[in-house]
């Protein structure tokens, strides 16, 4: 067997698509909670040797609207997760029906509308270069409500507009988990913003997530190994 000649063909890095996608998830739902209680302040603030209660006072996820930008095996994991939080949830993605968004009990909207109407939100889309980004589109909307972002991944956000955007108060705070570029700089200015929480490109590094990727991974060659070919990867129609 020539193995060179098959492994040519192979290419173990896009084969996982979706193993991760619960670890992702919950690393959204906790970025949105910290962002709701104020977390990471708290967290400084009482070990610093401060008691300050008042200060910190947060908000209920419940009842609010989440507008999530991208209904693929991650941005699914997050809807039913939110819904367990009894929240009202909003999706964008061209690529899906509205009959999935029918069995998912959530609302298919538009950009607009979403950008509009979301009190958080959270991108979970393949990056694809765009004129201008969602996140530019919606900073210079004209929203009604202040909304804590959630937002990713990297290529789709325009890092200036969004300290921009947060400094103005018309987003009252972002979690990111990817950057451009990746590390930021220790003087970036995102990193200088008390509501901002980041974390180093770590929401799918989970113990469950790395054996399943590695599975999937294994199984994967060892088909393709038999077979000739290979199943595809996350370019795929979803």
């Amino acid at each position: 067997m020539d193995l060179k000649r098959r492994h040519r063909g192979w290419r173990p890095g896009h084969e996982h698509a979706g193993g991760n996608a619960v670890s992702v998830a919950e690393h959204t739902i906790a970025f949105m909670l910290a962002l709701a209680r104020s977390i990471t302040l708290a967290s400084a603030s009482t070990k610093s040797g401060k008691w300050e209660k008042k200060k910190f006072l947060g908000n209920e996820v419940r009842g609010k609207t989440l507008g999530i930008l991208g209904l693929g095996s991650i941005g699914r994991e997050v809807v039913k997760r939110a819904r367990a939080l009894e929240m009202r949830v909003l999706a964008a993605d061209p690529y899906v029906s509205s009959q999935v968004a029918e069995d998912l009990d959530i609302e298919l909207v538009g950009l607009a509308r979403l950008l509009a109407e979301s009190d958080y939100i959270t991108l979970h889309t393949a990056s694809r270069p765009r004129p201008e980004s969602a996140q530019q589109r919606g900073f210079r909307a004209d929203e009604t409500r202040r909304a804590d972002r959630q937002l990713r991944p990297r290529e789709m956000i325009d890092q200036d507009a969004l300290v921009d955007a947060i400094r103005s108060g018309k987003v009252a705070g972002a979690a990111l988990d990817v950057f451009t570029p990746e590390p930021l700089p220790p003087d970036h200015p995102l990193l200088a913003l008390d509501n901002v929480v980041a974390t180093p490109h770590i929401a799918g590094a989970t113990e469950e997530a790395q054996e399943i990727v590695g599975v999937r991974i294994a199984e994967q060659l060892a088909e393709y190994l038999r077979t000739d070919r290979h199943q595809r990867g996350p370019t795929c129609p979803r």
